[in-house]
């Protein structure tokens, strides 16, 4: 009795603590998600007659699924704000993501009765690279996707509560809603659960929940659209002349691949948190703590395995996570494929470590331990990160009256969090979020699933992610101009690009007002007496 208070309790601070980093952060550290913003914005307030939405944009005639979280925010946007919408959707995620790895690590050592102690390691799912990235729909997906593997698991194995086939069902429908691709990792899981599972019945479950799956995307299919877009057509024959062997595969479905090292920097964010290597340091000593500990506590003992079916199952996801491609375009485009597949990966892996139910006293603390540091590294990261956004957001506000902003980011990088996830990238898009204004970043209807559209054209712009190609009449369209300046941890071209804009951008904008590395400015014809732009003084912008 004692042992499971001490449970609970852990679990109630951690979960406490993580709804503290949601509600408390100014800004996330989430890389696309101030474009998803955007769009709620435009959804929230698209009828509103002083705003320019209605003239420039246009909403999508059919429902698809991928929308369901886009609307969900809207409406409690309408009730309080945006980024009230956000933290409220964020504080179900966090409570979810708790419940589920609780019961899919429970589901996996069916037979200790102990607390499953494992399932306080939620937080290295919640912070992890998904998040990072901005995945909105997709890491939203990532509670119904572990309950749904629980499910499964209590549902393969026979004498279980009778509910779990109708959680796994309904949990299935769920995340096929909210995002293919977590779909995708739902059904290849019941698969490999039936492959490794024993005896043959066990694909009952696997067979019902592609049903569900099938269901639920047919339903959206009818109602609307699935959001796969329009199949395209695949040259098997002219494919097949032009490679060697099964390498015409990869242009039939114009499949992208990635090299081992890359795929090895996506299993170490995913493991030790989304940070630079000084951060991944902490984490990995944290659970090399908590391996170190338990193996000192448990030597002559004999640690209960997980269930033989989830231990087979659980290792063999991780093999496919790792053996799929990061993209295929046709017939319909899915990115980021493995990336995205080694959280699940990497929650199995997890929920196979046997809970210290006879262990130790010290093993149940180091668990905590290491739950707490990873919660309380992310606070510390991601409070590094909202001041590195303070200066931009803040100059938001000087780009009065609302009009057209454009962007050019010359740095992209946080000091907190690994390269990859360029989290500065997309904060002018707050432009649109806090301010109604309009940003020439803003990313439309540029593939199939999203669902605002340009009426007419887009505005004119530097191609995003490409500063280097600025030229003046990028700006036509534009009313502001954001700059991020490089600093000395800017990559070399960046700088290189920045010098070359510098001069370009003489004459067509004057200065508003800059803080740290972020200039704002006005596009006008020809600017006003000692308003030329200031230029860099040994790397850094002008103040």
């Amino acid at each position: 009795m004692a042992e499971r208070r001490l449970y609970r309790g852990a679990l109630a601070l951690l979960c406490l603590l993580n709804l503290v980093w949601v509600w408390g952060l100014e800004v996330f550290p989430a890389q696309d998600l101030p474009q998803h913003l955007a769009y709620v914005r435009i959804l929230r307030d698209y009828d509103d007659p002083g705003l320019p939405y209605q003239r420039l944009y246009r909403l999508p005639e059919r429902f698809q699924s991928y929308f369901t979280p886009y609307y969900l925010l809207a409406a409690l946007a309408r009730a309080t704000s945006v980024e009230v919408a956000l933290r409220l959707v964020l504080s179900l995620w966090v409570v979810a993501m708790f419940a589920a790895f609780h019961l899919l690590v429970a589901a996996v050592h069916p037979e200790d009765r102990g607390p499953p102690w494992a399932a306080l390691l939620a937080p290295l799912l919640l912070w992890g690279p998904c998040f990072a990235m901005g995945f909105l729909q997709y890491f939203l997906a990532l509670p119904p996707l572990l309950l749904a593997a629980a499910a499964l698991l209590r549902w393969s194995r026979g004498g279980e509560a009778r509910w779990w086939p109708a959680a796994a069902l309904a949990s299935a429908a769920l995340v096929a809603s909210i995002h293919l691709v977590a779909a995708g990792a739902l059904l290849l899981f019941g698969l490999l659960l039936a492959v490794f599972g024993r005896p043959a019945r066990r694909w009952l479950p696997a067979l019902a929940t592609a049903g569900a799956l099938a269901l639920a995307v047919g339903l959206w299919s009818g109602l609307g659209e699935a959001g796969i877009g329009e199949p395209g057509k695949l040259e098997f024959a002219d494919a097949a002349r032009a490679a060697h062997g099964l390498e015409f595969l990869n242009t039939v479905f114009r499949i992208t691949w990635q090299d081992p090292l890359v795929k090895t920097s996506y299993a170490l964010w995913t493991a030790f948190g989304p940070y630079r290597w000084n951060g991944q340091i902490w984490t990995a000593l944290a659970l090399a703590a908590v391996a170190a500990v338990a193996w000192s506590a448990g030597r002559g003992q004999r640690p209960a395995p997980a269930w033989g079916p989830a231990r087979r199952t659980a290792l063999a996801f991780a093999v496919a996570a790792w053996l799929l491609p990061w993209g295929i375009e046709a017939p319909s485009e899915a990115t980021f494929v493995d990336f995205r597949l080694f959280t699940p990966a990497w929650a199995l892996l997890l929920a196979l470590w046997p809970a210290p139910r006879r262990a130790a006293r010290e093993v149940r603390w180091a668990v905590i331990a290491a739950a707490l540091l990873v919660t309380v590294q992310f606070g510390v990261r991601a409070r590094g990160f909202a001041a590195e956004a303070r200066p931009a957001v803040g100059l938001l506000e000087a780009a009065q009256p609302p009009g057209m902003l454009m962007s050019l980011p010359f740095h992209n990088r946080s000091s907190h969090f690994g390269k990859q996830f360029r989290l500065t990238h997309f904060l002018p898009m707050y432009y649109t979020v806090r301010h109604a204004g309009l940003n020439a970043q803003f990313w439309g209807r540029y593939v199939h699933h999203l669902p605002i559209d340009y009426r007419d054209r887009p505005p004119v712009l530097t191609p995003d992610w490409y500063p280097w190609q600025f030229e003046t009449a990028h700006l036509a369209d534009s009313d502001f101009l954001l700059v991020q300046w490089p600093t000395p941890d800017s990559s070399p071209r960046y700088a290189a690009a920045a010098r070359r804009a510098q001069p370009l951008l003489e004459g067509a904008v004057w200065q508003v007002r800059c803080a740290a590395e972020w200039c704002l400015y006005r596009v006008v014809e020809k600017p006003p007496a000692g308003g030329a732009v200031e230029g860099l003084a040994g790397g850094e912008p002008g103040e």
